[in-house]
């Protein structure tokens, strides 16, 4: 049995990664491709009404006007693209990274109670936005506070990062700064009640308004007075987040009064989503890609992965980590001692829901429960293996996995790049012993 001060270990190295982590660091059935390595696994929405928004106390960053960018001859639609390598995927891209952060608060919407926590009238939500910058000498994929902001190259791909149950907007850095080195704006939000410093303590009862959250901060960058509308594509338009912030994505991307219709794309990374039935996924093909562990002892990988890859129609992904936990895709699972994070992101887990349980019945029925597609039959309870768990692949190699996965389905839907399609279903799993792709497009 773990002892009981490791949950509140846990919950230290969160707070400090969090607040301290560095700014840089998701009718007919189609013919299914499945790809799998045989070496031995590496253990290693509609828009919100009127609100108002105010900047963070940080400066802006300016815009950088460079001359605009010469035009790369494309292969032609019929021939064969060249198939990319791992390496190739997992280099920085041409800019440098800046960073910066702003204060939006949406006053069209309550934030409800919680606990020991009266509620306010408004949603504040703090936002960091990760951008491509002039590069620096020696910086690599280090986000530089404030930096200017390169024109070159823009309109940019927007995607909108959502952080998990008491987790921060700064877990999705490794990949984001990844992401704004390719040319992507991102932006992650702290959702007020399920961030680790939310008042009265975290929670997944207000989940139904964080899809609410992402439309409204799509909205504020997109506006006219945003630092970010004149190098913004609204046209192409992604969502990714790891586990409550999976959730948030598959119902921003796909629920019948939520979701938002301007997303192209979704890659949820170790979502919840055992709720999603076929009728859920029936009047969407929006692209998806899920990325999940096959040891993840919080999200079970059959229970979510497998039954919503399977239920959603195609275009679809599914890339499996083989030996992959769940706190593994947190930076803060790098921090964690032992073989395999889950042991300590279970313990917190079922504290804390022994402290604030959660409503998860209040939680379907205000989505819409069965009528909208949602339903808790196939859901298995969280952390029911005993401890210590399997050894699992190491923290940073999962943070690697994400940026091998995410940032090449974005590619292939956002920018049509028909090489990094190939290198999703071909080159993945084959260079990488550890996953398994399976795809119906």
């Amino acid at each position: 049995m773990l002892p009981r001060c490791l949950p509140l270990l846990l919950l230290t190295a969160l707070l400090c990664l969090s607040a301290c982590g560095d700014d840089g660091g998701g009718g007919a059935a189609s013919p299914t491709t499945t790809r799998t390595a045989s070496a031995v696994p590496t253990p290693t929405a509609t828009a919100v009404p009127s609100s108002t928004a105010t900047a963070a106390p940080s400066p802006s960053p300016t815009i950088q006007p460079s001359p605009p960018a010469t035009a790369t001859p494309t292969a032609s639609p019929t021939a064969t693209p060249r198939l990319p390598t791992s390496a190739e995927v997992l280099a920085p891209g041409p800019y440098g990274v800046g960073v910066t952060t702003l204060t939006l608060v949406d006053r069209s919407r309550a934030t409800m109670p919680n606990g020991t926590y009266a509620g306010t009238a408004a949603r504040v939500l703090v936002t960091e936005v990760w951008y491509p910058a002039a590069p620096l000498p020696g910086a690599g994929l280090a986000a530089q506070r404030d930096a200017a902001l390169l024109a070159d190259g823009a309109p940019y791909p927007l995607v909108l990062y959502s952080h998990g149950y008491s987790d921060t907007r700064l877990s999705g850095g490794p990949l984001a700064s990844h992401l704004a080195s390719h040319g992507y704006l991102v932006a992650a939000v702290d959702f007020p009640l399920s961030n680790i410093g939310a008042p009265g303590g975290p929670t997944i009862n207000d989940v139904p308004e964080q899809p609410r959250d992402v439309s409204f901060v799509l909205d504020q960058l997109l506006a006219p007075q945003s630092r970010f509308a004149a190098v913004a594509d609204p046209d192409r338009i992604a969502l990714t987040g790891l586990s409550l912030g999976g959730l948030t994505t598959f119902l921003a991307a796909y629920h019948p009064d939520l979701g938002d219709p301007r997303v192209r794309a979704a890659a949820p990374v170790a979502g919840l989503a055992c709720y999603f039935t076929p009728a859920y996924f029936a009047a969407s093909h929006l692209p998806l890609l899920i990325l999940h562990g096959d040891r993840d002892a919080l999200v079970p990988f059959d229970a979510n992965a497998r039954f919503a890859y399977a239920n959603a129609n195609p275009p679809k992904t599914l890339v499996t980590v083989h030996h992959g936990s769940h706190t593994g895709f947190s930076a803060a699972g790098a921090a964690l001692p032992g073989d395999n994070p889950d042991d300590f992101g279970c313990a917190f887990l079922l504290q804390a829901f022994e402290n604030s349980p959660p409503d998860i019945d209040a939680v379907l029925r205000r989505l819409g429960g069965v009528a909208n597609g949602l339903d808790i039959a196939a859901c298995e309870d969280p952390c029911t293996a005993p401890i210590p768990l399997p050894a699992s692949v190491s923290s940073p190699r999962q943070l690697e996995i994400a940026n091998l996965a995410v940032f090449p389905f974005f590619e292939s839907v956002l920018r049509d790049d028909r090489a990094m399609r190939r290198f999703l279903d071909e080159g993945l799993a084959a260079e990488n012993a550890e996953l398994a792709v399976e795809s119906q497009q």
